[in-house]
């Protein structure tokens, strides 16, 4: 399946089973805390597609900021036609 990530319209091949976390890392993508979904240096903001919303989300993200799109990377499931911002 394809993300796409802005900006830079970059196009990122994600194989079944194979972890988001894996390819936004070796795309450039930093974990300050490791992945451990703690300290919101990897948000990304999902622009296109969805994306649920897990309790690390949740704990982190106010409900102005999830219905925005806003995620953690380190967290963020794979799904199809997924566009996401990453800052």
């Amino acid at each position: 399946m394809k993300i796409i990530l802005d900006p830079g319209n970059r196009v990122l091949e994600v194989s079944p089973g194979e972890s988001l976390r894996e390819v936004l890392f070796a795309a450039g993508v930093e974990f300050p805390c490791g992945g451990e979904g703690i300290c919101r240096g990897c948000r990304v903001q999902v622009l296109e597609g969805t994306a649920p919303v897990t309790a690390d989300d949740a704990r982190e993200f106010s409900p102005q900021e999830i219905s925005a799109g806003w995620r953690l990377g380190c967290r963020l499931e794979p799904s199809p036609d997924l566009r996401i911002l990453v800052r």
